[in-house]
């Protein structure tokens, strides 16, 4: 069971991925939430689209950490799209102006405190990778919400 602090940081890594389109895109991304139950770790994120162009893949990185900052445990995987890599068509891809809401789930041994959730990729409907320094902005709806729980 996660405890009463929420605390989330949207880390954009980009640097050393060679990023090919420096379009101005822009997507917001709010973690809602996240917790901790029966040895599996759920997250739940808002992604909304006001670039001028579909979004056809996201790669998410998941960290959990302990109350002391250790990384207890971590994972990634394709949210929608990823190509041959991820064969999950349940989400479609984020077309300009819209709005998804994506929840998953995934194995984690140990209770974890906070969770720090890194795009690694993010892909455009023509295949291009997106510059991550330019594309995100992030919200936080979990710590006034849950403040206190």
């Amino acid at each position: 069971m996660i405890k009463s602090r929420f605390f989330f940081v949207l880390v954009a890594v980009s640097s050393f991925l060679g990023f090919s389109n420096q379009s101005a895109a822009e997507v917001l991304v709010d973690v809602n939430a996240y917790s901790w139950s029966g040895g599996r770790a759920s997250i739940d994120l808002e992604m909304t689209n006001k670039s001028d162009t579909t979004i056809s893949s996201a790669r998410v990185w998941v960290f959990l950490m302990d109350t002391e900052g250790k990384v207890v445990g971590n994972h990634s995987e394709w949210l929608f799209g990823g190509g041959a890599e991820r064969a999950d068509d349940e989400i479609e891809p984020i077309e300009s102006g819209e709005e998804a809401v994506i929840s998953f789930s995934f194995p984690a041994e140990k209770p974890f405190d906070t969770a720090r959730v890194t795009f690694s990729r993010i892909i455009d409907d023509s295949g291009k990778t997106l510059n991550l320094n330019k594309l995100l902005k992030v919200s936080d709806r979990t710590s006034s919400e849950n403040e206190g729980n």
